[in-house]
């Protein structure tokens, strides 16, 4: 009997949550379907970890300019540029939904029938359609498309009629990550609540631990060594969180706080850090392409988001027996218990009040670590929902 055949869209393979959702997606489903993997960008340290014999395809031209910037398109010579610039000036004059659909009629479809279709990419803003969502609309066949939302909806302000009427309309099953953010999707689009199915991620348990032990870091244990690895952006919140490690140091708490990643704010954090004198204190380390010997190393995980769909980084760090320190989003609730973890009032004052209280009585960590002891991630149960989908 032939495997039931699935094609999973993805924007690139940079390191990042939804991009790890996607790697490990296939991970999990490999051995039972047959797996197609479509990519918008040929970009992406993430793709070496994708598992061996992955079957990996890219979005044709032209419909793959358009999530290329204008200097990514120059590199490729002056025509592509040409053409990119061209693209970019129609859809400043026309509906971007209609240039959208003449784009995708001079790209070369899919000729390949699929049992579903799942677009782990929304690539959307409040009223453009990204190449990940105009392939998955017109380039491709299944007898069902799914989209995966794993921003959050309502932060983004992604709840507006054109997401109702472009998107909702293409497919089938959109999946979220929470039982929250789904109910709250359910109440804006009462029409469509058949649609909605909450689905967590999995996560890759066996690989995360194999892989925190490839790299020998030495953290200056006289102090608690805190660790952070995520984009270096604004909704992350590295500004107000060092406002906060700002205070603390002052007050004379002991800390060394190490960030994993880059991003828009990579520069400004330096100035930053220099700036409120926290340079013996605070290390920015840049992209790390293992960050789990970090992780393991760590006195605490440390996540001060304004908001986030899931955070994956929280899951990654409780399997490595490390507690975490999460502000409150709509995820923190539903993947943080209160035995492994802390979760404080989404606020500057909320940060400094419960980061000050664990830093000052070691023995709480102390205790969350024990409990970690016993942390197992349920990846079982997530691929029972998604054969429920793939089998609908």
């Amino acid at each position: 009997m032939s495997k039931k055949k699935i094609l999973v869209i993805n924007n690139q393979m940079e390191l990042g949550g939804v991009c790890i959702a996607a790697k490990n997606f296939i991970e999990n489903m490999k051995f039972d379907y047959d797996i197609e993997f479509v990519l918008a960008k040929h970009s992406g340290d993430l793709a070496n970890r994708l598992p061996e014999g992955a079957k990996i395809s890219y979005i044709n031209q032209p419909l793959s300019y358009c999530p290329l910037t204008r200097k990514e398109v120059k590199k490729m010579g002056l025509w592509h540029h040409i053409k990119k610039v061209f693209i970019i000036l129609i859809e400043r004059f026309f509906s971007s939904r209609l240039i959208g659909k003449l784009i995708c009629k001079r790209t070369p479809k899919n000729k390949e029938l699929y049992d579903i279709v799942i677009n782990n990419d929304m690539d959307m803003t409040s009223h453009y359609c990204g190449a990940c969502h105009l392939y998955s609309k017109y380039l491709v066949k299944a007898n069902k498309k799914a989209l995966v939302i794993h921003g959050d909806f309502f932060a983004n302000n992604y709840d507006t009629e054109f997401f109702k009427t472009e998107y909702l309309s293409t497919y089938d099953i959109i999946i979220t990550l929470t039982n929250y953010e789904n109910e709250r999707l359910k109440q804006t689009f009462p029409e469509y609540r058949s649609k909605f199915i909450m689905v967590p991620n999995f996560q890759a348990e066996t690989e995360i631990k194999q892989l925190s032990v490839l790299e020998d870091v030495k953290f200056d244990n006289s102090r608690l060594n805190i660790v952070s690895a995520s984009r270096l952006t604004e909704v992350k919140g590295y500004k107000r969180s060092l406002e906060v490690f700002k205070r603390l140091k002052k007050e004379g708490i002991e800390f060394n706080w190490h960030i994993l990643g880059h991003g828009e704010q990579f520069d400004e954090l330096l100035q930053l850090i220099a700036k409120y004198d926290l340079s013996d204190r605070v290390f920015l380390y840049g992209v790390k392409n293992n960050p789990y010997p970090f992780m393991k190393m760590a006195d605490l995980l440390y996540l001060g988001s304004y908001h986030e769909s899931y955070g994956l980084v929280l899951i990654e760090s409780m399997i490595l027996g490390t507690p975490v320190l999460t502000t409150k989003t709509i995820a923190a609730e539903e993947i943080v218990p209160e035995e492994y973890g802390w979760i404080c009032d989404n606020s500057q004052e909320g940060i400094y009040s419960l980061l000050k209280s664990i830093l000052s009585k070691k023995t709480l960590l102390e205790e969350k670590k024990a409990n970690l002891k016993n942390y197992k991630f349920d990846n079982d149960s997530i691929k029972l929902k998604y054969e429920e989908i793939i089998n609908r």
